[in-house]
């Protein structure tokens, strides 16, 4: 049977992604030489709903295509102008149609993970409304053929994208939950903090630009400067896929390496160590850069390596050809002529990565990792600084080895956090600047 397009009534579809451009308009130009080669599934209403008699009930994807060559004078083989072929299925519970529809989508192209968790929302939802308290989460993953535990995360997530743009933008439900998770282990640090403590840490870290924030410096009045740029890329988890997106780009760092070394040479005591992390690739580079500026690197050109054991994998796009990234790289500048403070210290620094279910910050460096360069570099009771704090993981090492620290985040949610972790470990602290 053929019917007027105008006189299908479509409604709210579960399916939002109808793949690429160059995927749908290949599927659309199939309907121009094929013509249809299915019909779809309608519904003959009891009631018409704006003026339409018939329901969709499968086809979405068939209907949208002979749709569009419609409105675009394009004729299909087979089809008059404005018509659509159709079948009729007897009425049938909706939760019925809501799973064909899923179906016929999912097997084309697979939902993504926001979409999935709409619909099991609304699947969820319907049959604990028809089915009463009987209907459990458990049930309706057996329905879905999913497990009970995916549908927890499922209906957590569908929850939380509403109000967190961080998880609405992970790639999928597994990176979406480790987000989630790390959200909520920051907040339970923060309900258990002191508020005498966060305002403590407040004092240690603040938010703002460092290029304005270095000004409240005094000259010669810091013992020790990490300085770590926003590369863009993070080197320790693949953010873009696992964590957050980093929107910083190379060019941006190569503007605040420029802006910020005369500022950190300026408010570095004489003989001391600014520890700088770099790109692999530009090391040499790098290094002439930081020598412009008046740091030395008499006896530390070769530069340290952060060696990260647990990195026994990658997410190379080609595996065959690409090896596994498993470093990073620090030069130790001088000021003048400083000494280590402990002896016999190896170059490689082998420490393994902050678990990806504890991360705060892409790029986030290990503690130990930070405690162990504060204490070559410096002796207690010194001053560090972190213009660039980022998960401030140093700063909290050098809390934790005696040392004074400041530091500054551009980030407020970075900033946030950096003083959640700090306040967190200060309130065990009596006194600590």
């Amino acid at each position: 049977m053929f019917v007027n397009l105008s006189d299908i009534y479509v409604g709210d579809r579960v399916r939002e992604d109808y793949g690429t451009d160059a995927e749908w308009k290949e599927w659309v130009n199939s309907f121009g030489i094929y013509g249809q080669l299915q019909p779809i599934k309608v519904e003959k209403l009891a009631e018409p709903i704006d003026g339409k008699p018939y329901k969709l009930i499968m086809g979405d994807r068939r209907y949208r295509a002979i749709t569009e060559l419609n409105s675009i004078g394009k004729r299909i083989p087979d089809l008059m102008p404005g018509m659509i072929e159709v079948s009729f299925k007897d009425p049938i519970p909706l939760h019925t149609k809501l799973m064909m529809e899923f179906a016929e989508n999912n097997d084309r192209k697979d939902f993504n993970f926001i979409e999935k968790a709409k619909f099991i929302r609304k699947f969820h939802e319907m049959m604990t409304l028809d089915k009463g308290q009987i209907w459990t989460q458990e049930l309706t993953a057996h329905s879905l053929n999913l497990s009970p535990a995916s549908i927890s995360h499922y209906l957590r997530v569908e929850e939380v994208v509403k109000t967190d743009a961080g998880v609405a933008k992970a790639n999928s439900l597994q990176a979406a939950v480790k987000r989630m998770r790390v959200n909520e282990k920051i907040q339970e640090r923060k309900d258990a903090v002191p508020k005498e403590s966060i305002e403590r840490a407040t004092a240690i870290l603040s938010l703002g630009d460092a290029r304005n924030l270095f000004a409240s410096i005094d000259d010669a009045s810091i013992d020790l400067v990490n300085f770590d740029p926003p590369w863009g890329d993070d080197a320790s988890h693949k953010a873009a896929e696992n964590h957050e997106a980093f929107a910083d780009d190379t060019e941006y760092a190569d503007q605040l390496m420029a802006e910020l070394f005369p500022h950190i040479f300026r408010v570095l005591k004489e003989d001391r160590f600014c520890i700088f992390w770099h790109r692999a690739w530009a090391s040499e580079t790098l290094a002439r850069l930081a020598e412009s500026f008046g740091f030395n690197l008499q006896f530390t050109r070769t530069p340290c390596i952060w060696y990260k054991p647990d990195k026994t994998a990658d997410q190379n796009r080609v595996p065959e050809k690409q090896l596994i990234e498993a470093y990073e790289n620090f030069f130790l500048l001088r000021k003048g002529d400083p000494i280590f403070h402990e002896r016999f210290t190896n170059n490689v620094f082998p420490f393994p990565r902050v678990p990806l279910g504890s991360v705060i910050h892409p790029t986030e460096k290990p503690v130990d990792l930070c405690a162990a360069t504060i204490k070559l570099c410096s002796v207690p009771g010194e001053q560090v600084l972190d213009p660039t704090a980022g998960s401030s993981a140093f700063l909290d090492a050098a809390l934790r080895v005696g040392r004074r620290a400041r530091g500054f985040e551009l980030s407020e949610k970075y900033h946030e956090r950096g003083v959640v972790r700090l306040a967190d470990y200060l309130r065990n602290v009596t006194y600590a600047k």
